[in-house]
């Protein structure tokens, strides 16, 4: 079981909070009181609507926090109108919203104590939340220490020509495939390096139909890209990191699907991200981070002013409803753009 100090008995918690679903609905636009012709000395009322009014006070302020908020202009009667109109249409749904007892409604209840803690951490947080710094200091620190994160991964840029073969042909038809696949790497060979890739040997000969009419570029490849490999096999993306310089051709790659020709187009090496293009997201991160520690603080002081038990067998029956959506597994914070 557990017991806080702040809710010492239920009927008094929803007493409580009753009241404060009747402030927190009425206050903003209707300032209200019963038996108003009893009290000739009070405020100056401007409208009355069943047993509740509002009071000149109330109006202005309402007409002072629209014009601040869109620059309306309130100085004819017909604007002033539709304002006082709106506020006994608000008035009047809250008094039949308690008389239908919607303000003991659970779901209330839960949004009034969602309002009470918003409230109270804008009062208590948004100042020192707002005031938090990142230093450059700071953000050279998480600079030096995240390079790992922070280096871009050597890219190659390649293309290749596919002479397929079905994983069901005979041996004499996988022979005659692989003697053409090797009579056109001795092509390959003497292409001038005018000619982007393989040229017309990939747009006669491959059965690539993504690339072969682009002289079978595939395009930038990253390391660890896993497409090439679904794609294309391991034994090609092997094949495409084990070239070195531009225009250089693989030996003849064989793989279950067939065989290949590959050539190393371009490659850009490994680099670490310079610190004045990752500044302003490191900066975000360092800030997110400070405020949620100081988020998280604030919670814990706040729990460490009540007592707190929890009947942890009883927690441990507790079923929680399967997830509708797969989550990944992957915690890793999102990458940098590159």
């Amino acid at each position: 079981m557990t017991r806080h100090t702040l809710t010492s008995s239920a009927r008094s918690g929803a007493s409580a909070r009753w009241l404060l679903v009747a402030s927190l609905l009425a206050g903003l636009l209707v300032s209200s009181c019963r038996g108003g012709d009893e009290h000739p000395t009070g405020p100056a009322v401007v409208a009355r609507f069943g047993d509740e009014v509002i009071t000149l006070d109330a109006f202005e302020n309402e007409l002072a926090r629209r014009s601040a908020r869109s620059n309306a202009d309130f100085t004819t009667p017909e604007a002033r109108q539709a304002v006082l109109d709106e506020m006994i249409a608000f008035g009047a749904a809250v008094d039949r919203a308690r008389k239908e007892r919607i303000d003991r409604d659970p779901e209330v209840l839960q949004e009034v104590d969602r309002v009470l803690v918003r409230h109270l951490r804008a009062r208590q947080l948004d100042d020192q939340l707002a005031k938090v710094e990142v230093s450059d200091a700071d953000v050279a620190q998480a600079y030096a220490a995240q390079q790992d994160r922070l280096t871009v991964p050597a890219r190659s840029r390649a293309a290749l020509v596919e002479v397929a073969v079905s994983e069901r042909a005979s041996p004499e038809v996988r022979a005659e495939q692989k003697a053409k696949a090797e009579r056109l790497l001795v092509e390959a060979a003497s292409l001038p390096e005018s000619v982007r890739g393989f040229g017309a040997i990939a747009a006669r000969n491959s059965d690539d139909q993504i690339s072969r009419y682009r002289g079978g570029d595939i395009g930038w490849l990253d390391r660890d890209d896993a497409k090439v490999t679904r794609r294309y096999g391991s034994e090609v993306a092997d094949a495409i990191w084990a070239l070195n310089d531009p225009r250089e051709i693989a030996p003849l790659v064989e793989a279950p699907d067939g065989f290949y020709l590959v050539m190393l187009l371009e490659r850009t090496p490994a680099s670490v991200r310079p610190l004045e293009q990752v500044d302003p997201y490191l900066r975000s991160e360092l800030r997110d981070k400070a405020r949620a520690d100081i988020e998280a603080d604030w919670r814990r002081q706040i729990v460490a002013r009540v007592d707190v038990e929890v009947d942890q067998a009883l927690f441990d029956t507790a079923q929680p409803p399967a997830p509708t959506v797969a989550r990944s597994s992957d915690t890793r914070p999102p990458p940098l753009p590159k």
